[in-house]
């Protein structure tokens, strides 16, 4: 074995205070900043408001399941067709179409609620209502409500559905 005889000259840095001030301002610095952007992006987006009471909406929860469920097992159905801007629902009990309701729907975004719109759908047919609205693409929610002279309750549906970009 030989030994190398040749003397490297390093200069070893000592880590000072300083340098650790930059370090932990630095670390602290990133998470700022991420945790701000993240608020940002939270306050500006959805605010997560489903229900304006959520105490009351959980008091009629199990009465709302019960009356939906009775009407599903009477026949109750409902069926939704998207074209271009159109709505067209079909409501039938027992396979038979269903005439004189009122029906209202409630068209949103997922994941806020700057695009809310109410729908008032018209008889166009027995059986058929239609409503119109012009929509953007990506996601919606529509939430449909229909009161029939035949039912003690409430029909509702809701339905979620995607709208694609036109193509050029």
């Amino acid at each position: 074995m030989r030994q190398n005889n040749v003397t490297e000259k390093t200069s070893e840095r000592k880590f000072t205070g300083r340098d650790m001030i930059i370090v932990m301002v630095s670390f602290f610095g990133v998470i700022l900043i991420a945790n701000l952007s993240m608020l940002y992006f939270a306050t500006k987006s959805w605010t997560g408001l489903v229900v304006k009471n959520g105490y009351i909406a959980s008091q009629n929860f199990n009465k709302d399941l019960a009356v939906q469920s009775a009407l599903e097992r009477q026949g109750w159905q409902g069926r939704l067709d998207i074209k271009t801007g159109q709505f067209l629902f079909h409501l039938t009990k027992t396979k038979q179409n269903v005439d004189g309701c009122s029906i209202n729907g409630l068209l949103q975004r997922p994941a806020h609620n700057r695009s809310d719109s109410k729908l008032d759908f018209r008889s166009v047919q027995p059986g058929q209502y239609q409503a119109f609205h012009s929509l953007e693409p990506g996601q919606w929610v529509l939430a449909l409500k229909a009161k029939c002279p035949e039912n003690a309750g409430v029909f509702t549906q809701r339905y979620r559905f995607m709208i694609s970009p036109a193509k050029s």
